[in-house]
């Protein structure tokens, strides 16, 4: 939290990101530990070409605890972002973002239902490839008074979900087409969102937010912050 703090001391918001399954923040010098210990790390950031653009200090978590007191998609220069404020007991607030078009945000949309906006919520995310299929794997585990939350749509349960439409491309291939489906999804975002605006959160003092640092060092890969993500396989 102190680089949070320290990154952030003359700023209301702190802005948080995820890169290949962490949490990051973005500072602009080194922070480190009680022990003297250097707690950020560098990432190189490069083009398609492959040429560096420039390096950047970030440090990882490994998951945020708190409450949410607003939720929002709005555009930015990467494209459609979620974006999830949670409001601590000081004076800063922490603004968690991801694409629209990432594994992160599209696991969270099939969560969200089961998610009680009137209580503390953990985000945990996650970014592996599978020993099984060996696709990436990737998404935001959910948890609340201990429990994992689970998805709101089954295929044994859809709830309303639409089906994903499947039809062949130009070379006969079969292609996917998920409108229909992420309407839905977006329709439901914004109906948490609502929720949210109604129980007025933010006007009383909430619970610190606590982000937790990863257990071992995060290893520093060469790609941009908002990169476009592998998605994960849609569940039915």
């Amino acid at each position: 939290m102190e680089g949070l703090v320290e990154r952030s001391a003359s700023k209301k918001r702190v802005y948080l990101y995820i890169i290949d399954g962490k949490i990051a923040c973005r500072l602009e010098k080194h922070v480190f530990n009680e022990d003297g210990a250097q707690v950020s790390e560098e990432r190189e950031i490069k083009d398609k070409q492959g040429n560096l653009v420039k390096i950047v200090i970030e440090r990882y978590y490994e998951k945020i605890f708190g409450v949410i007191v607003d939720a929002k998609i709005e555009k930015s220069d990467f494209g459609y972002q979620l974006r999830f404020y949670f409001k601590t007991n000081s004076e800063h607030e922490l603004v968690l973002s991801m694409s629209t078009n990432s594994g992160y945000a599209r696991a969270l949309l099939y969560r969200l239902p089961n998610v009680d906006p009137d209580n503390e919520v953990m985000f945990k995310p996650y970014n592996f490839i599978s020993k099984d299929n060996g696709k990436k794997q990737q998404g935001i585990a959910v948890y609340q008074n201990e429990e994992k939350i689970i998805s709101a749509f089954t295929k044994d349960e859809p709830n309303g979900l639409p089906p994903v439409d499947v039809t062949e491309n130009e070379f006969g291939e079969q292609a996917y087409n998920d409108k229909k489906r992420m309407k839905f999804l977006f329709d439901k975002f914004k109906d948490f969102a609502a929720k949210l605006k109604q129980l007025n959160i933010g006007e009383v003092e909430a619970p610190i937010v606590e982000i937790e640092p990863p257990a071992e060092k995060a290893k520093t890969k060469n790609t941009t912050p908002l990169e476009e993500e592998e998605d994960d396989d849609l569940p039915f």
